[in-house]
């Protein structure tokens, strides 16, 4: 068997496949189609306060750097799969590398004895949710957006004015838990991220008011039910669904949202509006899927091979890891990562 693994995707979880197979001597093909490694998770912003609120950020800069210095981890970026054949313990990769400068790029050709799929996924494009103003005003942003602005020295003022925010709204499952769009399943992720965002925003501004509209909250975890009881002595939660977010000609913004307690119709206003946005398959998955011969499941994430534990595909010798199988956090992800390679090493009989 070609000892040899090809890991395709360069975010947390196929920085730690790589890590993981370089630690029991595995010669690494690591890819990765942008042009630097790192994916979603490098972009976020530490969630610490007074006290670290476990959001995992900061591990992703330790292992990237861990991962570029590897002398056995070849980093490929710009880098794609064309072709794959073979079978477990004989594949043969076509790859191509295109240039930053815009030039023609080149073919490499990679024989390894096994795959892991970690293209992680993307986030839900709010502007679907048209009644919900992204795009539209400024002060409905994304959770994505936020991550940016909580960056060190970022948001010390309104997206749209120069003043520091008063009172603040996250809008959960937006794009999750809606089959009407084909993404009836739970994000998992966007409850906790909320919350954690949610206290870095209170420890800056101390008084700010932060009001949470939700479905119902996912609170499993290690501590994470602690944490949420925590939250609720300071942050108004609202079991209801925004319908519409309206903006007054000073900017202001109206949420007009099913008060599921009350049994009515409420409105409430805010300075931002935060939406959770969800996490949906990446728009390569179909294609990839395709060049490599597996399946993917009604939402369009790569098939586990039915098993809610299993990080094995339909095809031998392939296996996924990360938000490319399903919605995730850093953590998940980084536990699932270990188990694939651990199913690789097995498979190609490498002892650690």
């Amino acid at each position: 068997m070609n000892k040899d693994v090809l890991v395709v995707g360069g975010g947390i979880t196929g920085i730690t496949c790589a890590l993981e197979l370089a630690q029991a001597g595995v010669g690494v093909h690591l890819i990765e189609k942008a042009s630097s490694v790192g994916g979603l998770s490098a972009s976020f912003a530490c969630k610490a306060t007074e006290e670290c609120n476990m959001c995992s950020v900061c591990v992703s800069a330790e292992k990237i750097k861990e991962a570029q210095e590897s002398e056995i981890i070849r980093i490929m970026p710009n880098c794609s799969i064309d072709k794959l054949d073979g079978t477990v313990g004989d594949f043969s990769v076509s790859l191509y590398q295109s240039r930053d400068t815009g030039h023609s790029g080149e073919k490499h050709s990679i024989r390894v004895g096994a795959v892991i799929l970690a293209t992680g996924a993307e986030v839900f494009d709010a502007r679907k949710k048209a009644l919900l103003g992204y795009g539209r005003f400024a002060g409905v942003i994304t959770g994505l957006d936020l991550e940016t602005l909580l960056a060190p020295g970022g948001i010390p003022t309104l997206p749209s004015k120069s003043q520091p925010p008063k009172r603040v709204a996250f809008i959960q499952c937006v794009g999750s838990r809606d089959e009407n769009i084909n993404q009836g399943y739970c994000s998992q992720v966007c409850c906790k991220y909320a919350m954690r965002m949610a206290r870095v925003l209170m420890h800056r501004f101390p008084e700010i008011k932060i009001t949470i509209f939700y479905i119902d909250l996912q609170t499993a975890g290690k501590g994470f039910k602690e944490f949420f009881e925590e939250c609720q002595t300071k942050i108004e939660f609202i079991q209801g669904i925004p319908a519409k977010v309206s903006e007054f000609s000073d900017g202001v913004l109206e949420v007009k949202y099913d008060d599921i307690a009350r049994g009515k119709f409420s409105k409430q206003s805010f300075d931002i509006v935060v939406l959770s946005v969800g996490i949906v398959s990446s728009s390569d998955a179909k294609t990839l899927a395709r060049i490599l011969g597996i399946n993917r499941d009604r939402y369009g994430f790569f098939n586990n091979n039915g098993s809610t534990n299993s990080v094995e595909t339909n095809r031998e010798g392939i296996f996924v890891a990360g938000t490319c199988q399903g919605p995730k956090d850093i953590t998940q992800s980084m536990a699932q990562a270990g188990l694939a390679t651990a199913q690789v090493l097995s498979l190609l009989q490498i002892k650690t």
